[in-house]
């Protein structure tokens, strides 16, 4: 068994992935053998990638965005004995990186700084949460407005050659920002139901109204690439937290805390959210979806009702 996969995607957000992949190596010259790693670009099917190579490595880490990193968890939390897992944050967002102090690393010593920490071996164990039973992942799932600006982002984001991915940075951010304004509106058109087990162990239903913007389901303590949700995340503590952005005010509320810097709950205490380790959302219609910033299939998109439960945890690199 070999030492580290890095899977690096070659289209993610904010540089070429052939630039990153180079600078992998280069970092890792002196100080881990050539045959203690491999270094490998990502396929269109990165979790099936991910799955057949995952159990020939003690670690397995994912150079990209939170797309890339959710696939790799996806992947990797199916394996029977799952590799630790990391991430070298090059995406749009990098929430779940940002989550773990680890965009810190890369901000301020680079590729370097990264290989070093996953060298050091310092881990945390990280919930991972799955959905009616079957699609993991471990950052977020979005329902309703941003949903539907993120997958209208994903559909037109510019999908450029390896050599001038560097070009997407400022089109990416000009691009999310249109999308977003353009669809600021969207509401979800139809009235559904919410159950949760709440802090007693007991099961609470809330009927949700017709015309909410948007339901997000939390693990990480970032989300939509600097925005904080709840003061009570905690990456480890077996429960996640679910948010109702009730109108454009929450909406605008929860990307106004990236500049306040305080989360949600305290900057808008009026919003509506809570810690659970169960949900249920009954669904009457159809609305949009997202984990982790991508667009699942239609085992989510088409279900009538997700069920949503903390699965297990996994050890992932931290500073």
């Amino acid at each position: 068994m070999k030492k580290f996969l890095f899977l690096v995607n070659p289209i993610s957000g904010s540089s070429p992935g052939t630039i990153v992949a180079s600078r992998i190596a280069h970092a890792l010259k002196g100080r881990v053998p050539y045959s203690q790693y491999d270094i490998v670009f990502t396929e269109k099917d990165i979790a099936a990638q991910a799955s057949a190579l995952a159990p020939h490595y003690e670690a397995v880490i994912g150079a990209g965005g939170d797309g890339t990193f959710g696939a790799l968890v996806q992947a990797a939390a199916q394996t029977p004995n799952p590799p630790k897992i990391g991430v070298i944050p090059f995406g749009v967002g990098n929430d779940f990186a940002r989550s773990l102090g680890v965009l810190e690393v890369l901000k301020h010593w680079g590729i370097p700084g990264m290989i070093n920490m996953f060298l050091a071996g310092n881990t945390k164990m990280v919930d991972v949460l799955h959905i009616n039973g079957e699609h993991l992942f471990s950052s977020y799932l979005g329902i309703g407005n941003d949903a539907k600006i993120s997958n209208t982002f994903n559909h037109f984001r510019p999908r450029t050659p390896r050599s001038v991915a560097g070009l997407r940075i400022g089109i990416n951010k000009v691009l999310y920002t249109g999308f977003s304004l353009r669809n600021l509106a969207y509401t979800i058109p139809f009235a559904f139901e919410i159950r949760y087990r709440n802090s007693s162990g007991r099961e609470t239903c809330v009927n949700a109204p017709v015309g909410l913007h948007g339901i997000l389901v939390t693990n990480s303590a970032i989300y939509a690439g600097g925005a904080k949700v709840s003061s009570r995340t905690d990456l480890s503590d077996g429960k996640f937290e679910v948010t109702v952005i009730k109108d454009i005010r929450h909406w605008w509320a929860m990307h106004l805390t990236r500049f306040f810097k305080m989360p949600l709950d305290e900057l808008s205490p009026m919003v509506y959210q809570i810690s659970t380790d169960w949900l249920k959302i009954s669904l009457n219609g159809e609305t949009f979806f997202q984990i982790d910033g991508e667009e699942p299939g239609p085992e989510i998109t088409e279900a009538k009702s997700l069920e949503v439960k903390v699965s297990h945890q996994m050890e992932m690199f931290r500073p």
